[in-house]
């Protein structure tokens, strides 16, 4: 794994950027995915959690960090030179699996999975797949939400081997 560390200034624009786009959903009258109150972790937080999974991926690859926008990405969160595209997931699982909730919701070409916890200064990132490899090799696991695509880590490449 690599472990991406983040400056005080990082932090603070991905809290901004994570409650920049909590109000920009609630002005939108979009849903949560889960009923406000009842998640573990906030959804200002979780957005949040969500930038510095991105940024990670940005620093690694000397990237612009993505921006809020006013529409949601759609599941494409990077477009690399050669096109193809990249969706940054983040558990704050250690060694979590990477999880779409189906086929049809990995929308890039590549997936990165990143760990991180809400309380460090850091995310590691685990590794990237293809979305083929992941449907040739993940299994449906039921959460405690319906089932979902899940796939370990041990499945993922190295990020050495992903050329951007």
């Amino acid at each position: 794994m690599i472990r991406i560390e983040f400056t005080e200034s990082d932090l603070l624009d991905s809290k901004r950027k994570g409650e920049e786009t909590v109000n920009i959903c609630r002005s939108q009258g979009a849903k949560p995915r889960l009923k406000e109150g009842t998640e573990k972790m906030k959804r200002e937080q979780g957005n949040e959690m969500g930038f510095r999974g991105e940024l990670a991926f940005a620093k690694l690859y000397n990237l612009e960090p993505t921006q809020v926008t006013v529409k949601a990405d759609d599941g494409i969160d990077y477009v690399l030179s050669d096109g193809r595209t990249v969706d940054v997931k983040l558990s704050t699982y250690t060694n979590g699996d990477l999880i779409f909730d189906n086929f049809d919701k990995f929308k890039s070409d590549i997936a990165v999975l990143m760990y991180g916890k809400y309380e460090d200064s850091f995310v590691d990132i685990a590794g990237w797949i293809t979305k083929q490899e992941f449907i040739d090799k993940c299994f449906e696991r039921d959460y405690g939400y319906g089932k979902r695509k899940s796939l370990n880590k041990k499945h993922l490449n190295s990020m050495d081997m992903l050329k951007v």
